[in-house]
């Protein structure tokens, strides 16, 4: 009826701006810490300046040498995808959960499955995006010799990255990668969040 499709849409609608406004608003509080990891990760091959011993000493360093923008490297691509993203995600989620419902295949399966699916569909914006943070990241420790050190910005680094190397191999590179590393923790995460709230409900309705 149009009654349960006007319903339907209101509630994917929301799903996806909730969803969105929720990636980004996580994303700006751990955004530096990160760019702290993904600096730490770079130490064998970084410029001497960056190369650190500690987290501590990497948030010293970015702190003296970059001050509070330095932290924020990379955080343009964030905002250009994040937020279609995370409303990718959990609208995925719900789709795939209504195609697969737990009457249907089961409650576990029903959530593992969804899991998949909203990861897999997020992957495709969150793949591009990570690929153009990470090497503005690492711009500073590298120098010139890194893969983001012609890049002027954001914007520039996604065309640099189509121009050279492609879409598939450019800015889609670590796909499967990506869903191989979130996949468990998209079934593990809505797994536990459906049982948990349904047992939850149920001692406090009982």
């Amino acid at each position: 009826s149009s009654s349960s499709s006007s319903s339907s849409s209101s509630f994917f609608s929301s799903t996806a701006i909730a969803g969105g406004v929720s990636g980004v608003a996580a994303r700006a509080v751990t955004h530096p810490f990160d760019t702290v990891k993904t600096r730490m990760q770079l130490r064998g091959v970084a410029l001497a300046s960056h190369r650190h011993a500690s987290a501590l000493a990497a948030i010293a360093s970015i702190a003296r040498l970059e001050g509070i923008p330095g932290f924020y490297r990379g955080f343009g691509a964030v905002l250009t995808g994040v937020p279609f993203a995370s409303s990718a995600y959990f609208v995925g989620y719900e789709a795939a959960r209504a195609i697969a419902p737990p009457s249907l295949v089961g409650a576990t399966p029903s959530y593992a499955l969804a899991g998949m699916a909203a990861q897999a569909l997020a992957s495709v914006v969150y793949t591009p995006v990570d690929v153009v943070k990470e090497r503005l990241q690492a711009r500073e420790a590298l120098g010139s010799a890194g893969a983001g050190a012609s890049y002027r910005g954001t914007a520039d680094a996604y065309r640099t990255i189509v121009k050279n190397e492609g879409v598939t191999r450019g800015l889609f590179r670590g796909y499967w990668a990506s869903n191989l590393t979130w996949w468990p923790f998209s079934v593990v995460y809505f797994v536990c969040y459906e049982h948990g709230r349904d047992a939850l409900c149920g001692v406090l309705n009982g």
